[in-house]
């Protein structure tokens, strides 16, 4: 039976506590950049400026995670010795990264058998990458059976990424494929641990599941 428009808007208000984000560092404005539409009209130079310092910050702290990222290197070089498969898993702009990613390695690999190791897929499936997929994102049960569709196997390795770390179904992706692989899968996010676990009740169960690996890239607002 299709749901009445009351109906849509009383199932909402149930849930609605859960996507009020706006207190996350990455939904908010970045201090430095308050100006940057004046400045690119009126003085480009310090507008690139800005834009340089900010790069620069980010580039800083994501090298203090360079321990964090070797395991996930090894990671992945241990699953692809043993014959396993590299599946990369985000929503909008980290599922567009997911699928470039596949993209590259099909083109360096051209003509080899390692051309398939290595596969992206994202929130809402190929149509998401043209077209917005309204509320598929919301939906846990939607990522995790887009991992069982894919053909996800227990020798694989899922690396998932959600730009806040609350992100409905790359959690739900991420969770099932925790349950279906013997290789814990792979969450990168970027708001702080305690803000997540403090905020975002979904969030905090990932954070506290043993059998996913978590990786806090946080580069500020």
């Amino acid at each position: 039976m299709t749901e009445t428009p009351r109906q849509k808007a009383e199932a909402f208000l149930r849930v609605a506590s859960d996507f009020q984000l706006g207190s996350l560092p990455t939904e908010q404005r970045h201090p430095e950049t308050y100006e940057l539409a004046t400045l690119a009209r009126t003085d480009i130079r310090g507008a690139l400026r800005i834009l340089q310092e900010i790069d620069r910050g980010v580039i800083t702290s994501v090298m203090a995670k360079a321990g964090d990222l070797a395991r996930l290197e090894a990671a992945i070089g241990e699953t692809l010795r043993c014959g396993g498969r590299i599946f990369f898993y985000g929503c909008g702009a980290t599922g567009r990264l997911s699928m470039s990613i596949e993209y590259i390695w099909r083109f360096m690999h051209n003509g080899t058998p390692h051309a398939d190791r290595v596969l992206g897929f994202m929130s809402g499936g190929d149509l998401a990458l043209v077209h917005s997929i309204e509320n598929f994102e919301d939906h846990p049960e939607f990522g995790a059976r887009q991992v069982r569709e894919i053909g996800f196997g227990s020798n694989d390795l899922l690396v998932s990424t959600t730009e806040g770390g609350e992100t409905p179904s790359v959690i739900g992706a991420t969770e099932e494929a925790a349950k279906i692989s013997k290789r814990k899968p792979w969450f990168l996010y970027c708001n702080p641990d305690h803000v997540l676990h403090e905020q975002v009740e979904r969030s905090r169960r990932v954070l506290e599941n043993p059998g996913i690996e978590k990786v806090c890239l946080f580069v500020g607002p």
